[in-house]
């Protein structure tokens, strides 16, 4: 059961979410706040897996009551739901701690799939905020040597172009055909392989030349 907490100042919103996460058994609710401050001191008693995290709030901002949650509980991973795109916001939350980070136009199975990457350690974005993020990670990387992708397998390749592109692990494996389990494997592989530790570091060694040279992108 992953416990998840809702921070969220829209009553109509808060309970669209409640509903989304009660239509599944192996999630649950465990608290809510409708402001910064009061997210904080329910946090800290409840001690939730999972926080989604709205940005405007009331009282103190998302981003500061994330900053503040992920120093007193390390293992809470939060979950930015916005309606804000803004490259600010989003690195700003990144940089307060958040692991993820999803608009409100989100699809419902977006949601939870956020919610259960997040639980599982992976980084849930929307494909436009992890064009972003990959894009400014590439500004700090050096240019990727020629051989770069001979450590890794074809199948790692694939892994990784479709990674750059923005899927997650579920697109992933309807792409390639395998299971989301095999893809967090793969991944794990490409990290050691790469020296890297983030999925975000991994993708931003891709420079153009790299890109041609690895396979198309499956279809289907």
């Amino acid at each position: 059961m992953i416990r998840v907490m809702l921070v969220e100042d829209h009553p109509r919103m808060r309970r669209m979410l409640r509903e989304i996460i009660a239509a599944r058994p192996e999630l649950e609710v465990v608290a809510e706040a409708a402001d910064g401050r009061t997210a904080i001191e329910r946090a800290l008693v409840i001690r939730p897996d999972v926080i989604l995290m709205d940005i405007d709030l009331p009282e103190l901002s998302g981003i500061e009551a994330t900053r503040a949650i992920v120093e007193w509980l390390p293992r809470t991973r939060v979950v930015m739901l916005t309606v804000s795109s803004a490259q600010e916001d989003l690195f700003e939350s990144l940089r307060a701690g958040a692991v993820g980070y999803i608009t409100k136009d989100a699809r419902e199975a977006d949601i939870v799939d956020a919610i259960h990457e997040a639980h599982q350690g992976a980084l849930p974005l929307t494909p436009p905020m992890a064009a972003r993020v990959l894009a400014y990670f590439r500004t700090l990387a050096p240019a990727a040597p020629e051989d770069l992708l001979a450590v890794l397998s074809a199948r790692e390749r694939e892994v990784l172009l479709l990674l750059a592109r923005g899927l997650r692990d579920k697109e992933i494996a309807r792409h390639l055909a395998i299971s989301p389990a095999t893809v967090k494997k793969h991944v794990e592989h490409i990290l050691r392989k790469l020296q890297v530790r983030t999925r975000a570091e991994a993708t931003a060694k891709l420079g153009h030349e790299a890109r041609d040279a690895m396979p198309p992108l499956p279809h289907g």
